[in-house]
């Protein structure tokens, strides 16, 4: 995916998070991406049937949907992969929303001013 669609696809994501208010996570931690509504920060930038496909995955982090060859993660780049796994794992172990608000959107400024 090109850089500037990335950005503006994690932007939105964002965006949306922050407008849930709340964190979309498992009993164990983990994310859900998509659980009545409540997405994670990945979750958000899925389309609403993949969302929920990725939640039947045995091991449904990014980085494992990736290695599973999981079809929707094709488009990104390996960096691109990176930047969203730290996402999720800032939506996963963060335990205020605000905080990881901030903390997502401070990633996604470096992102866009270092990536090639």
């Amino acid at each position: 995916m090109n850089k500037h669609h990335f950005i503006s696809l994690v932007r939105n994501a964002i965006y949306k998070f922050e407008a849930q208010g709340k964190f979309s996570r498992n009993v164990s931690g983990g994310c859900f991406y998509n659980n009545r509504g409540l997405r994670c920060i990945v979750g958000w930038m899925m389309p609403d049937y993949v969302a929920i496909l990725a939640d039947t995955q045995v091991q449904s982090g990014i980085l494992d949907l990736a290695a599973d060859g999981f079809e929707w993660t094709n488009q990104f780049n390996k960096e691109q992969i990176d930047v969203l796994s730290g996402l999720q794992y800032d939506h996963d172990h963060l335990q205020n929303v605000s905080d990881a608000v901030a903390k997502m959107k401070h990633v996604i400024d470096d992102y866009e001013r270092y990536a090639e």
